[in-house]
């Protein structure tokens, strides 16, 4: 994965929460990366299982990630919801898509993370969303 600044409200990002219980707030970072299934998949339920797997992929970690932790300085993440909004009937995941993700909101422990993917014609075919419970390691200290 290869994180991108979004420099267009580099400027609105509030300065960094100092409390040692929470992690900074989330720099305007978006991940990108293109995906494919490696084996066949042979019916629409396999492609939507899929493509629910894949788009849990670590989202819960977005916010750390792009905050520059690595996820085992995690002491505890958990989901408190996830929700997955496909836009397309026949989804092939045999062919290159695109995922992007980014945490809009992270503060105070809890975190929101959204992310898209986008097929190789550049349609949107899904989108989705993740509230979690993310504390960094007490060892670890605050960010400065």
């Amino acid at each position: 994965m290869r994180p991108i600044l979004d420099n267009s409200n580099i400027e609105k990002c509030p300065k960094q929460n100092n409390r040692i219980d929470s992690l900074p707030p989330a720099p305007s970072t978006i991940t990108k990366e293109m995906f494919r299934v490696p084996v066949p998949l042979y019916n629409e339920a396999e492609q939507i299982s899929a493509l629910a797997f894949y788009a849990d992929k670590g989202l819960a970690y977005v916010p750390a990630l792009h905050s520059g932790y690595d996820s085992w300085q995690a002491s505890a993440c958990a989901t408190l919801e996830f929700s997955l909004r496909i836009f397309v009937h026949g989804l092939n995941l045999w062919n290159w898509h695109m995922a992007e993700q980014k945490a809009p909101v992270a503060e105070n422990t809890r975190a929101c993370s959204e992310g898209r993917i986008w097929n190789e014609n550049g349609h949107l075919v899904a989108s989705m969303t993740q509230q979690t419970i993310l504390r960094p390691n007490a060892d670890l200290g605050a960010r400065s």
